[in-house]
């Protein structure tokens, strides 16, 4: 055995044969192997006492002291224990002892040592050192009262000090410091604990110290001292490495985890989990690796990554049946039915859980019982059964608060909160949401508090508090803020942060409850709920010292930015409704749309038919009732609108497409726009071109240069040799650089990409597939660039030109929008960027850019400009009329740069 938080006392000793008893003093030294288990007897008359003393060295040993048959001594000790010991065996009438020594682990062959002394008279000290070990080394909880245990491990301790023992001391110290918090008094459990490391810091025990100290550790998360848990953990860990101990350090790593967790630090707690399962896995350690499995499940559904967490649970689930362990068995599918409430399953849910039960109650586990319970308690509210859901949470609440888990205890207070509200019972509802607010404060619980909040403002609202229910709010989205920035990657602040949407769109709903004059606050409240991630990317890259949360705009900061005749657009979607935020720089309105329930259909339709385009702008376009003088619309799109080609709709019913009046600009926030241009350094005139790569073996220009990712799908682009040659024609050969066939690789792009200049122009095949952010990539000649790697690239060009198709697709998520190629370059440096909404075939994409190019470089126009005015060339053109031919292609970004000279006016 090496759980280091099982040890009492280290204890040695391997008997390679079963000698016969001598009454001389006996001295026993040899060699091992790993998994030898052997036999020692030994009697003594009923007044005789000996003492036997045992040291080994690198190997976990099991020692058990048997008399009669029955079992009164059982020891461990694991390999990184340096402590020698002197157990006390005094003799009873008729006692026949019976020694038994094994080795549990051990990475080699391991050194014993066992030195028995001749048995003498006893003296009242060796009953009492008989008595005191007793206490300390009793095989299973002795049958008394907590209370009396304690006396009786003072007496113990006392026994040892005086006797000069500061092993069994410390030892005894400790279990006192368990016992206390057994029965929830965590500053008296802090105090032995501290008293242990007092004495065992003067000592060569440094496991024997590490355990400790995460007895310490535990003791201050329960006394929500989660700051002095981490340095008691890191201590821990520091002396892990010293003993070079890879099974103790996996356990501390999956312990600290909790205490991050507690802290609302998402991104340290996943980290600790990550390295703790990779410790487990690689000491094959099956038990422990769905241990660290079912918890890191459960950290990923609060990122939001479900598809990481179901992974995490299958294989959990999978370890669990093979080692029949039916309590494990039990917390995963409890979990597995939490996500499958998540996701709005609630049949599957419900069964996962009455199993999961069944489990909790043949094992007595009261502490899962209540979780589950209150678990049974979301299905019902989600089904709208309020009565059955407040009889569920009022018996988990009832359990959480015997067993003293406050943390949960204001869960299922919020909870039952919001279901007194839904049956109209405001009174008791305030009662419980107060409680659990509380609750949620005492033990420095952000992530409780900040929902608690929310609860709150639910409930003034019903009251009719509205100015009540806004301040709640502000406070609740303040600490998912500050907590989201506390991550430290990408994915981690997208995923989290997409998982509290809901927060503001009830914030903008409260905003617009105060009539025309919210309107102003409901665009703030939306633009604090979009693509964060990518502004905070922006702002650093701007103000690299800045770490501090995002500069959001206002409305009025954003009528700022609008120069005159432009219109922003700013959409929020949810089921329910589809909010329009049309800003100009005189005023900000709102416009209440239908919700996406209301949209999917016409979106799910939505292609090149003027059928469908008039369908959504009868939905989201028309009410908005934007002038047709409108030089310039921005249009910040949210959920299923941002798949929508906003130039090619009808302006009005049988009227113009939009794009014939307007200039029509994408961006993924208002805040965005006001970022890139807080941070635009000058840049010299020059044009990277990457086209025509080599795809394929087949390809006569190959040579072995063939993307590695080769596949019949990907065609080679002939006619992106001839945009390229557009493109250095229109420059100049001294300010373009090309690079062709295999040279057209993601090496060279990197370098490009970093490489000071105005344009970065791309012209090979994109690939957006399957529902999960990192799947796409960009194919080059000899290999791939996946997305992931784009948002690592620092891109120093203002404007990047993505001639590939779906370049401005990707999977959605809640408060960042479309997570496509456009996103991905923007969030890498890009000011601007040109994408696809769909596929655009090779020879289509070649005739747009040449006409883009003419307004871009040859006539100075900003991008937003050259582009519609390459669309506009199109629509006009009998041959490339065709929607499908130039509506996908969209700017994304700030309007008003002008990568090639000084802009030229639309």
């Amino acid at each position: 055995m090496s759980c280091a938080t099982a040890v009492v006392l280290a204890v040695s000793c391997i008997i390679p044969f079963v000698p016969t008893a001598r009454a001389a003093p006996q001295f026993l030294e040899g060699d091992i192997p790993p998994g030898a288990a052997f036999d020692y007897d030994l009697t003594l008359s009923p007044t005789q006492f000996t003492s036997i003393e045992i040291d080994r060295q690198h190997a976990d040993v099991k020692v058990t002291v048997r008399a009669d048959g029955q079992t009164v001594r059982e020891l461990v000790s694991v390999a990184y224990s340096v402590a020698s010991i002197r157990l006390g065996l005094l003799g009873k009438c008729g006692a026949s002892w019976r020694i038994s020594l094994s080795v549990a682990k051990s990475g080699g062959a391991a050194h014993y040592r066992l030195a028995i002394a001749p048995p003498r008279e006893a003296s009242d000290r060796d009953r009492r050192q008989w008595e005191a070990e007793g206490n300390l080394l009793a095989p299973a909880p002795p049958k008394l009262a907590a209370a009396e245990r304690i006396v009786h491990l003072r007496e113990a301790a006392s026994f040892f000090a005086e006797s000069g023992d500061t092993y069994k001391q410390a030892s005894c110290l400790r279990l006192l410091g368990i016992l206390y918090m057994d029965r929830q008094e965590f500053p008296a459990a802090r105090e032995q604990f501290a008293r242990a490391l007092a004495i065992l810091k003067q000592s060569p025990w440094r496991f024997e110290e590490s355990v400790i100290h995460q007895n310490l550790a535990a003791a201050m998360d329960e006394m929500s001292e989660g700051r002095a848990a981490i340095v008691e953990f890191d201590a821990v860990l520091a002396i892990r490495a010293e003993l070079r101990d890879e099974f103790g350090r996996g356990i501390t790593l999956y312990a600290r985890a909790k205490s991050f967790l507690n802290l609302g630090e998402l991104q340290d707690a996943l980290d600790d989990l990550r390295a703790s399962l990779a410790v487990f896995r690689k000491l094959n350690e099956s038990r422990w690796q769905a241990t660290v499995l079912n918890a890191l499940g459960l950290l990923q559904v609060e990122l939001g990554d479900i598809q990481a967490a179901r992974s995490s649970y299958a294989e959990a689930t999978s370890v669990w049946n093979r080692l029949k362990d039916q309590n494990g068995l039990m917390m995963t599918t409890n979990n597995l039915g939490m996500l499958n409430e998540t996701l709005g399953d609630h049949t599957s849910a419900r069964s996962d859980f009455e199993e999961a039960r069944r489990l909790a109650l043949a094992l007595g586990n009261r502490q899962a019982h209540a979780y589950i319970l209150q678990n049974l308690g979301d299905v019902a509210a989600n089904q709208g059964d309020h009565t059955q859901a407040l009889a569920d949470y009022q018996e988990s609440l009832t359990l959480k608060t015997e067993l003293g888990d406050t943390r949960a205890a204001a869960e299922s207070r919020r909870k039952m909160g919001l279901s007194y509200l839904a049956l109209g019972k405001l009174q008791q509802a305030r009662l419980v949401l107060n409680e659990a607010l509380a609750e949620s404060r005492s033990v420095n619980n952000r992530t409780g508090e900040a929902q608690s909040l929310a609860a709150l403002a639910r409930l003034e609202r019903a009251a009719g508090a509205l100015p009540v229910a806004r301040r709640r709010m502000g406070e609740a989205a303040t600490l998912i803020e500050s907590t989201r920035m506390e991550l430290r990657t990408r994915d981690l602040r997208t995923s989290y942060f997409s998982t509290y949407r809901d927060f503001y769109d009830f914030a903008m709903d409260l905003a617009l409850a105060a009539g025309a004059s919210g309107a102003a606050d409901g665009f703030t409240w939306s633009e604090r709920a979009r693509a964060r991630s990518l502004l905070d990317a922006v702002q650093r890259a701007g103000t690299a010292k800045d770490e501090s949360l995002p500069q959001v705009v206002s409305a009025r900061s954003a009528r700022e930015l609008l120069d005159p005749g432009t219109v922003l657009v700013e959409y929020s979607v949810n089921a329910e409704r589809t909010i329009a935020f049309v800003v100009s720089a005189a005023r900000v309105s709102a416009v209440l749309l239908p919700g996406s329930t209301s949209l999917n259909g016409a979106l799910a339709g939505l292609g090149p038919s003027d059928v469908a385009l008039n369908t959504v702008a009868r939905l989201v376009w028309w009410p908005l009732k934007i002038p047709m003088r409108t030089a310039r619309v921005i249009i910040v799109a949210d959920g299923g609108l941002e798949r929508v080609p906003f130039a090619a709709l009808p302006a009005m019913e049988g009227g113009p497409r939009l794009v014939e009046h307007s200039q029509i600009v994408s961006a993924p926030s208002a805040s965005l726009v006001a970022a890139i241009r807080r941070n635009q350094p000058a840049y010299p005139r020059r044009i990277a071109v990457f086209a025509d790569p080599i795809f394929s073996t087949a390809d006569l220009r190959a040579g072995g240069h063939s993307s590695e990712t080769a596949s019949p799908e990907f065609a080679r682009l002939r006619f992106s040799r001839e945009e390229a040659a557009d493109i250095t024609a229109k420059a100049g050969a001294s300010l373009t650089s090309a690079w062709l066939d295999s040279d057209a690789s993601s090496a060279n792009f990197r370098r490009a990409a970093m490489d000071p200049g105005a344009i970065l122009h791309l012209a090979t095949h994109a690939v957006v597939e399957g529902p999960h952010p990192d799947a796409a990539r960009l194919i080059f000649s000899g290999g791939n660039l996946p997305i992931g790697e784009i948002y690592n690239l620092r891109i120093r060009r203002q404007l990047v030109v993505l001639s590939s198709c779906d370049t401005a697709a990707g999977p959605w998520l809640k408060g960042e929008g479309i997570l496509s190629l456009t996103r991905a370059f923007l969030y890498a440096g890009a000011k601007g960027v040109v994408a696809s909404l769909w596929k655009v075939d090779d020879r289509g994409s070649a005739e747009f850019m040449r006409r883009f190019y003419q307004g871009l470089v040859s006539e100075h126009r900003t991008p937003a400009d050259a582009l519609r005015i390459a669309q506009l060339a199109m629509l006009h053109d009998p041959r490339w009329s065709a929607v499908e031919n130039w509506a996908p292609f969209l700017f994304a970004g700030d309007w008003r740069i002008s990568p090639w000279g000084p802009p030229r006016e639309p």
